[in-house]
């Protein structure tokens, strides 16, 4: 029972990065899920990080290879690549986390080390890159969708350099609404009255309450801001691609403009499954900080506190889980993809005498 107990504690803190910034009490009336359950379901959340989100790592540096591989003659592939970068964050956290954990359960260190580390070093970052990943993929179905409306346009509209500024300041603007975070905690010493010891742990300002919601009520409204325009994005672009698709098939009969078709189709539809699978991975996490607006007791100081975590914890999973499967997205729906990848894996790196081979396959592909 004292591995789950020191258990409890890490996730706390972990997950009320996604509540309201309060500390857990454990006095109340009790709830709709008891601590064994919501016990069996951290240990089920953190086994599934240990496994996948190595797995998760490798795939992604996979991902920035081959892409990098290909060039950024496309503004797209920049936006892939940095959504590799982010989601290598995103995972390395949550290892960090299940590492953490496992400290914790050793005893090695005190769990007020633990906790700050979790908190400001493993916990807001994940977070805050999660955030930036909305951000990317709303750019990137944005970008696709505005393809296929405006295509004689969109070369214009978004280049190169948008993409590059859209990722800078995307970067800028995460790392000022964290400031306010770190403001109210901070690592330090600090006298622990239960132990009568002074150790290194988390340092909570006066005004923490305030920094704290700062912080976390601007990464709630982007989180519900992406989500909804990566929705917003995804409908028009299906609708946008039907309609297009039809208007070809009627006036089209040139073979060169069937083969830009087809090249195109294939790109959006690998977005399309990018965007889908985002929101559905997404979907849990926005559906807990809606139930925290709406329902009072849903929150870490409230009677559904365990249920608040063991939901938490279970969003926590898809948002890995949505960063994992993107290789095999690229594998099943880019040719220019699968065949750098097949190359890299058996031959290392493209021979002298095959690179100008490769580059008249890709650009006939």
């Amino acid at each position: 029972m004292r591995r789950v107990r020191d258990m409890v504690v890490v996730v706390d803190k972990m997950t009320s990065l996604s509540g309201d910034g309060l500390t857990m009490t454990t006095e109340g009336q009790p709830g709709l899920m008891d601590a064994d359950c919501y016990s069996l379901v951290v240990i089920f959340s953190f086994i599934f990080n240990i496994i996948f989100c190595p797995l998760g790592i490798v795939f992604n540096i996979i991902n920035i290879v081959v892409f990098c591989t290909l060039g950024f003659k496309e503004s797209t592939n920049i936006i892939l690549v940095s959504l590799a970068v982010v989601d290598i964050c995103i995972l390395s956290t949550f290892v960090g986390v299940s590492l953490n954990l496992y400290v914790g359960v050793t005893s090695a260190v005190t769990l007020d080390v633990l906790d700050a580390v979790t908190l400001l070093i493993l916990g807001w970052p994940n977070v805050v890159a999660t955030r930036i990943s909305g951000c990317l993929t709303t750019y990137l179905t944005f970008e696709r969708f505005l393809c296929v409306v405006l295509p004689l346009r969109v070369k214009t509209i978004l280049q190169k350099k948008t993409a590059l500024t859209f990722i800078i300041a995307m970067c800028l603007f995460s790392m000022a609404y964290s400031v306010p975070m770190y403001l109210a905690n901070s690592i330090g010493l600090r006298f622990n009255p239960m132990s009568n010891q002074t150790s290194v742990g988390l340092i909570v300002a006066d005004n923490s309450d305030i920094l704290e919601g700062v912080s976390i009520s601007v990464n709630v409204i982007i989180e519900l801001i992406t989500f909804i325009l990566v929705i917003i994005f995804t409908f028009g672009l299906i609708s946008a691609y039907f309609r297009t698709t039809k208007w070809r098939q009627k006036v089209s009969a040139v073979s060169k403009n069937s083969q830009f078709s087809s090249r195109d189709q294939k790109l959006v539809k690998m977005v399309l499954l990018i965007s889908v699978i985002f929101i559905g991975c997404t979907l849990p996490s926005v559906v807990v900080d809606v139930v925290v607006l709406v329902v009072s007791d849903y929150n870490l100081k409230g009677r559904e506190k365990f249920l608040f975590l063991a939901t938490t914890a279970i969003s926590f999973n898809f948002i890995s889980l949505n960063s994992v499967v993107n290789i095999f997205i690229y594998l099943n729906m880019s040719s220019k993809f699968r065949r750098v990848f097949w190359v890299k894996l058996y031959f290392g790196n493209v021979s002298k005498n095959n690179k100008d081979k490769q580059k008249k396959m890709e650009h006939r592909g």
